[in-house]
């Protein structure tokens, strides 16, 4: 899909997501896969599934 747009995209590791927080105060549950920030409150949306989610999610505080 990108390739069609001619879009590039560069996958980021956990570890340089992470970094991308550096100096700031996590908010729980911290840096992960989107899906598992607090999955209470969402509510299912027809026509998607349970799979995986590429990427990951994070919410900081500035210190």
């Amino acid at each position: 899909m990108y390739k069609a747009r001619s879009l590039t995209m560069a996958l980021c590791s956990h570890a340089e997501v992470v970094r991308f927080f550096d100096g700031m105060e996590l908010v729980e549950p911290g840096v992960v896969v989107p899906t598992v920030w607090h999955p209470e409150l969402g509510d299912p949306v027809p026509g998607q599934d349970d799979g995986a989610v590429p990427g990951y999610a994070g919410v900081a505080r500035k210190r």
